[in-house]
């Protein structure tokens, strides 16, 4: 019980933490553009934008849904397995600029928590899944299973119409979305929630 409850706190303080670090790297634009996720200063040796280009963000509205969803999804996701959240988490921000390194050579800058946020709730309802089978709840599992399809369709999207299903991008944000971290931050969700079925 004792260690659960310490799990517990250092789960609150680490998001807290993320909270303050995006809030303040957000607001100010000059430490946006030193932790932003730039190819060019990536190559180099400016490898510290890998991880801290997911604190920065293109403008309040993105902040506010990047912020707000990784606020809820973590809070559930404890729910069930906290050590594995934060897990997914730190493998997700790793693994989403690296692929957007390699797979979108194109792309010189990123910014943004909506990676995690996937990885988060694919983590999510992929646990969910695995518990409504365990208890036999048919219907349980259809509805969830219905959230994927859905998040399947907001891919699609975004891959269709080079726009975000959610955050509308204001005219001096220059933001873009990147179907390719949320496929990332998915792939890690799912690995991690086949991890913990073991």
């Amino acid at each position: 019980m004792r260690q659960i409850n310490i799990l517990k706190t250092r789960s609150i303080a680490s998001i807290v933490g993320i909270t303050g670090i995006t809030v303040i790297l957000s607001s100010v634009p000059s430490l946006s553009e030193i932790f932003q996720y730039d190819r060019a200063a990536i190559s180099n040796g400016e490898i510290w934008r890998i991880f801290t280009c997911h604190f920065t963000h293109c403008s309040i509205n993105h902040l506010a849904w990047d912020l707000i969803a990784l606020i809820l999804l973590y809070i559930f996701c404890n729910q069930l397995k906290i050590k594995q959240s934060a897990l997914c988490i730190a493998l997700s921000a790793i693994l989403i600029p690296i692929s957007i390194f390699v797979l979108e050579p194109e792309l010189i800058y990123y910014r943004g928590l909506s990676g995690i946020d996937s990885a988060l709730y694919i983590f999510l309802i992929c646990n969910l899944v695995q518990l409504t089978i365990k208890i036999d709840d048919k219907s349980g599992t259809f509805c969830l299973i219905l959230f994927i399809i859905g998040f399947i369709g907001k891919i699609c999207y975004e891959l269709s119409t080079h726009q975000t299903l959610f955050v509308k991008p204001t005219i001096d944000s220059n933001m873009i979305t990147v179907p390719i971290a949320h496929i990332s931050g998915a792939f890690v969700g799912f690995s991690m929630s086949l991890y913990c079925k073991q």
